[in-house]
């Protein structure tokens, strides 16, 4: 079944994103399920804001995620970009097209 319009539309704006904004190379997700590592497209944000209970918290680092790549992330997830490892920290939210999660330095995992 085709999208609407927008739907294609919305689409074609998401890869442009990830062509234009996303990490050269992509990324190295590992779930802590212990699947193997897969290779996915990441657009990291640097200082964004979060909803916080009514106020607005501003997270150093966060990424944004294709849900058709990675359908089910987890907070505690690994993330490696280039030489440096993350870990899935706080789930900020979703569009319908991606997940938003913040981002901490991995210690060694």
């Amino acid at each position: 079944m085709a999208g609407s319009e927008f739907d294609d539309a919305f689409g074609d704006a998401d890869d442009e994103l990830f062509q234009t904004f996303g990490e050269k190379g992509g990324a190295l997700y590992d779930a802590r399920e212990g699947a193997t590592p897969f290779s996915v497209g990441a657009v990291l944000q640097r200082n964004v804001g979060s909803p916080d209970g009514g106020g607005f918290t501003v997270v150093e680092l966060a990424v944004d995620l294709r849900i058709r790549e990675v359908p089910s992330p987890c907070k505690g997830d690994l993330l490696t970009i280039g030489c440096k490892r993350y870990v899935l920290n706080e789930y900020m939210g979703a569009d319908g097209l991606i997940n938003r999660f913040s981002l901490m330095p991995s210690e060694g995992r």
